[in-house]
């Protein structure tokens, strides 16, 4: 007897409803196996990137807000020892990156104490949030999302979910994400239109059988030419 549930997120076990976890339980249901429980997690959270990396989402849903206080500068190593009033937010920093790359672009300065929605749009991993951001008035469609950015910002909550730690768990969400994003990116190519009108090759059995048909005639050609060479010097 096999036994399968609709294809929700969790087993009832936790919340003692009639779930599935994305395996087939055979012979009777297992709810006390975690191998099966986290395989069920982790197919969920992988058809989650799929569904997200293979198309083209609402801007909306990527769209963050933060607010520029310029008052709120950097500080020092020195005066952060020698102050014991310093006050300093988390987000400050891009803040300020931000604002700098924009004065590097000459793009209109920001107004102070506004909140202002932006995304982030750079792939590059190395490159500071400061210099991803772009405002949601600002961006155009050649631009790309980073979206491996907003996956790993989930890393606390998948953290419970896979049973590890949250750099674990952020280290599987990009494992997911490399995986769905290469086996996306091959399927576009498998499936590219523009690949019928490349140019054929010489392997091509067309090119092959008319190749070797001009070579056979102008063998013959070239026999018939010397034949005839030989009967006028005979005579």
């Amino acid at each position: 007897m096999k036994i399968a549930y609709e294809k929700t997120l969790f087993l009832w076990i936790f919340f003692q409803k009639k779930q599935y976890g994305g395996c087939l339980h055979e012979h009777f249901v297992k709810l006390v196996d975690a191998v099966l429980f986290l395989k069920g997690v982790k197919q969920i959270v992988f058809d989650t990137l799929s569904n997200y990396i293979s198309q083209q989402c609402d801007l909306e849903l990527f769209v963050l807000n933060v607010k520029y206080d310029p008052s709120k500068k950097p500080v020092s190593v020195k005066d952060f020892f020698n102050s014991k009033h310093v006050e300093r937010t988390s987000s400050n920093k891009m803040v300020i990156d931000f604002v700098a790359k924009r004065n590097g672009k000459g793009k209109k300065n920001l107004e102070p104490g506004r909140f202002y929605y932006y995304v982030l749009t750079h792939q590059d991993p190395k490159v500071s949030i400061g210099k991803k951001m772009r405002l949601v008035s600002e961006f155009i469609e050649t631009d790309v999302i980073d979206k491996l950015y907003y996956f790993k910002s989930l890393k606390d909550i998948c953290a419970s979910f896979l049973a590890c730690t949250a750099k674990e768990a952020e280290k599987q969400i990009e494992s997911f994400y490399r995986e769905q994003t290469d086996s996306f990116k091959q399927l576009t190519l498998d499936f590219n239109p523009s690949s019928s009108l490349k140019k054929k090759n010489s392997t091509d059995p067309i090119l092959i059988t008319k190749k070797t048909k001009l070579t056979v005639v102008q063998k013959m050609k070239k026999a018939a030419g010397q034949k005839q060479k030989e009967n006028v010097q005979l005579n």
